[in-house]
């Protein structure tokens, strides 16, 4: 498979990368329960097997960690574990002083464990606002956990455009990680040319928007109807072009080239193979990318899952 340079790590990742959200804990809509722990060990090797090298993670995914960390990929040449600590920013928390370095110390001490690593090779924030960002603490906590050894590289999981901008103007990080569909293309307007220019990685998830570009969209509740009727406006228009919605979803990412890798999250080895072959397909013919540009949605009470209200 195909591999890009995760910004200013240098780090070779494949352009599919494993969201692991799914295998430790229930997720999205109409979820289903994570798999036996044995079939998410299978599912993981699997991935690598199938040459995906990057694995997405989080201390708040349930138990995916220690199921990474059991499964043994970590160990595996090539292989590269992205975590996520301060889902507390996430939480509306802002922790300041020792309190701050303390909670990313415990979540950064208790990945090692479930990881089975000495070091973390990409360390995430979750939820960080421009504000936090521009005040600097948080930058300055997350330098010591470097120098002590436990993380290689930085990270931030953002929401929004101000957001993953002010990252990118820190120049503290490495790669931010941002949600990118043919549903929510707001960070094509801006953030994603601010991240290349300045050798910033793009790590990509919601590349279906929590299953609103799948069939578990008839779960929506009826005052998301207008995110429903684009997914179903979509789907008639990928069909009359030859194309599924899954992979029309998957190579409308792919076809980004300011992304480094799109995270695809699954419980089932069939959605692998299926998401490699969408992949070996390579990136949309021009025309159906602009066309899909039109289906866009703005409003962010539609295309940020977090403010659903299921």
């Amino acid at each position: 498979m195909e591999t890009h340079k995760l910004g200013w790590t240098g780090f070779p990742v494949s352009v599919l990368g494993l969201g692991t959200v799914e295998l430790g804990m229930k997720y999205g809509i109409g979820a289903e329960a994570p798999p036996p722990k044995d079939e998410a060990i299978a599912l993981l090797n699997y991935a690598v097997e199938k040459g995906i090298t990057y694995i997405d993670t989080a201390r708040s995914y349930g138990v995916a960690e220690e199921l990474i960390g059991e499964s043994g990929i970590g160990e595996k040449p090539g292989v590269i574990i992205g975590t996520k600590c301060g889902a507390f920013y996430e939480n509306g928390e802002d922790p300041r002083g020792e309190e701050l370095a303390r909670r990313l110390t415990e979540e950064v001490d208790a990945s090692l464990r479930a990881l089975r690593r000495q070091t973390i090779d990409f360390l995430q924030v979750y939820g960080v606002s421009a504000d936090i960002i521009v005040r600097g603490e948080l930058m300055e906590a997350l330098k010591s956990l470097k120098q002590r050894g436990k993380v290689r590289y930085f990270g931030a999981a953002t929401r929004g455009e101000e957001a993953p901008l002010a990252v990118i103007e820190s120049k503290f990080f490495q790669a931010v990680q941002v949600a990118v569909s043919i549903l929510d293309q707001r960070m094509r307007d801006r953030v994603l040319a601010e991240a290349f220019a300045e050798g910033y990685g793009v790590v990509a998830r919601s590349v279906f928007l929590k299953g609103a570009l799948t069939p578990r969209r008839d779960f929506l509740p009826k005052h998301l109807d207008v995110l429903r009727a684009r997914a179903d406006a979509i789907e008639e228009y990928v069909t009359q072009q030859g194309l599924t919605l899954r992979e029309a979803a998957i190579r409308f990412v792919l076809s980004i080239p300011e992304v480094s890798t799109l995270l695809v999250g699954t419980t089932k080895k069939e959605h692998i193979d299926e998401a490699l072959a969408h992949i070996e397909k390579g990136v949309l013919p021009a025309p159906i990318m602009g066309e899909l540009g039109a289906f866009r949605l703005d409003d962010e009470q539609l295309v940020d899952p977090k403010l659903w209200k299921l």
